[in-house]
């Protein structure tokens, strides 16, 4: 509609098209902010955002992508706009659209920047600010000194710790742990667990954690799954960050090597879902592997106690986390069943034959069913 159909040379369809836009941008409703201030009333700035979003109109999405339209095609970003047809994603049908990824214009500043960040990755930043003038300084730190076990046989992705079977069992085995607990994982999992929880287990989950203090005293600390965007929600990221840049683009996540660092120096690899494209896989280690590294952050292993440990229920490695002990999923978390008697019998559970038969008849049918059940 844009373009249209006229005859002329390219650039004269790109100037045509250009006129185009900003016409049609010019009669958009502007998405500036509303005004508030950190000095004022706190009821007085409520106020003024509640006006803001009642008032609101729908097509304020569109100023931003007029936009970025106009930018992409103006300065040539071709990897700033891009086309997806029409899709079936389950009993989902998306319809075929144009997309728009754009960076927005930091203000123009005479001071020097000073960056502090525990996880920072320079290729993100000189990208971010556009500037290639950082002076990184690295202050290496040793792993941290308290006790770490982790998984090797399952990330634990999200949709797994939403079956209510996973759920029972990592329930049972948050409880039974000694001391204060701690337990990181998905925001929908623990709302989905929190009741069940006993008292000695606080929670967080992960992409609200930077800050979170309340975690530092745990003599146990739980971390249960990992963050992994799909590859198209990185990918619109890296459109925008590297917009001129030859990324390749349009491809699924791909096995991969990393490597644990075990407690003696040594290596182990570990296989782990990877981008084809480093720009993009940067924004991937960014999110889970370094998101892991703060959900680690939480136990404050600098300046604390080194008598606790840390449990890690996924198979993704950690950066800067020297492992102790490697094992299964199965070889931690109690089956199932054992975990619904445990929660039953609140973390206490003779292994008497008879007992469990006369106790818990929904489970076993009789002694000898008992019986087989402990032999394993």
């Amino acid at each position: 509609v844009l373009v249209g159909k006229e005859a002329g040379t390219d650039e004269e369809r790109r100037t045509a098209l250009l006129s185009r836009l900003e016409a049609w941008h010019e009669t958009l409703p502007s998405d500036t902010a509303p005004a508030v201030y950190p000095g004022a009333p706190e009821t007085e700035n409520l106020t003024v955002i509640a006006r803001y979003v009642e008032k609101r109109d729908p097509r304020l999405a569109l100023y931003s992508f007029a936009r970025a339209l106009r930018n992409a095609i103006e300065h040539g970003h071709h990897n700033a706009l891009w086309y997806v047809g029409e899709r079936r994603v389950g009993e989902t049908v998306y319809a075929a659209a144009l997309h728009a990824r754009w960076k927005p214009a930091l203000p123009e500043r005479d001071a020097p920047i000073l960056i502090l960040d525990a996880t920072a990755r320079p290729e993100w930043y000189r990208a971010a600010l556009g500037r290639d003038d950082l002076e990184i300084i690295e202050t290496p730190l040793p792993p941290p000194p308290v006790n770490v076990i982790q998984i090797t046989d399952s990330t634990m992705p999200k949709n797994k710790l939403l079956k209510a079977a996973w759920q029972t069992r990592l329930i049972a085995f948050a409880n039974s742990q000694p001391g204060t607990v701690g337990l990181i994982t998905h925001r929908a999992v623990i709302e989905a667990i929190k009741d069940r929880l006993a008292p000695h287990v606080k929670t967080g989950w992960f992409n609200a954690l930077e800050g979170l203090d309340h975690l530092k005293d745990c003599d146990v600390l739980i971390v249960a799954g990992r963050i992994e965007p799909p590859a198209w929600a990185l990918e619109a990221d890296a459109r925008a960050l590297w917009p001129d840049s030859d990324l390749k683009l349009g491809v699924d996540l791909v096995p991969g090597t990393a490597h644990y660092t075990l407690r003696d120096g040594s290596t182990q690899p570990a296989t782990v879902r990877m981008h084809p494209d480093p720009h993009v896989n940067l924004l991937l280690a960014m999110q889970r592997d370094d998101g892991l590294a703060q959900a680690v952050g939480r136990l404050r292993t600098v300046h604390g106690r080194a008598d606790r440990t840390l449990i890690l229920l996924t198979s993704v490695p950690v950066p800067g986390i020297a492992v102790d002990t490697l094992a299964t999923i199965d070889a931690l978390l109690p089956s199932e069943r054992a975990a619904r008697l445990l929660l039953k019998t609140d973390g206490v559970l003779p292994l008497g034959d008879h007992w469990l038969a006369a106790h818990h008849p929904d489970e076993f049918s009789s002694a000898n069913a008992a019986r087989k059940w402990i032999a394993g």
